[in-house]
Parts: structure tokens; sequence; C-alpha cells
């Protein structure tokens, strides 16, 4: 896996709708073999969508994308927050955990975990989720310290 510090992934985030998805998650898939073109294809026309606010059409190109190459981690992190902005918490939080399982050493993916959780709870106002943020942010503050 490629490991670029963390000071140049921040520095080359992509935009996921307002929220930030590091490069480095593109660079992983390129070192996993992944079939580049086209799914790269799949995720800028998903995030061409949730620029124009089309939420839903986003979703719906970025399941394509999971159908393909379930290990996708960019489009379960894009997943993870278009449905929590479309009031679907439950399938935010699956597809957020999904990313942390398919990159575990990644700190972001469990900072990102974090804000997911919280957005669950805004939403749900299940305790559960305001444990489970507090657990993802002390895992990615760990990872961040080399743990």
């Amino acid at each position: 896996m490629l490991a670029p510090s963390s000071r140049a992934r921040k520095a080359a985030k992509l935009r996921t709708n307002g929220a930030s998805i590091t490069a480095s998650h593109a660079a992983n898939a390129a070192s996993k073999g992944h079939d580049m073109p086209t799914e790269l294809e799949i995720y800028n026309e998903a995030e061409q969508l949730m620029e124009e606010g089309k939420d839903e059409e986003a979703i719906a190109k970025l399941n394509e994308l999971v159908a393909q190459d379930e290990s996708y981690t960019l489009a379960h992190l894009a997943l993870a927050k278009l449905y929590g902005k479309v009031g679907k918490p439950e399938e935010a939080v699956r597809h957020g955990e999904r990313a942390c399982e398919l990159e575990p050493d990644d700190s972001i993916n469990f900072t990102f975990l974090s804000e997911t959780y919280r957005s669950a709870f805004q939403a749900t106002q299940d305790p559960k989720y305001i444990h489970l943020a507090e657990e993802s942010m002390a895992k990615a503050h760990a990872k961040q310290m080399g743990g």
C-alpha cells in the first residue's frame, strides 16, 4: 500500500460534497491493481452528480462502482457522506465502517467514520452513535501517532 505522509495526503484532498477525502485512497486503489480508468471514470461521474446536487443519482452511480469493485474505499466514503445527507444514517454507517475495514491503517477513514457516527446520532438520537464516534476518533488519533 502506498503510504504518503499525512501532510501530503491532506494537501491532496478530493472533494465529496463538502467532505474531504484524500487522494491516497485513489493511490491505494491503483496500487491494488484496480482497473482505474473505468472505476475512476465512474467515480468522477458520481462526483459531478454530487456537485450538481443530484445526490440520489450519485448514490446510484457509486453503488454501480461498488458492485463492480466492492473494495473501492473512496466510493464507500462518498456513499457514507451521501447516505447521511439524504437521511439514511444506517446506510451511511455501513459504508463508513466498510471503508475502515478496507483500509484499517488510514487514520482519515476513522476520522470520517467518527463524523458519520455523529451525523447518525443527530438523525436518530440513538446514543450508541456518540460512543462509537468517540471510539472511532480515538482510533484515528492512535493511528496518527503510529499506533
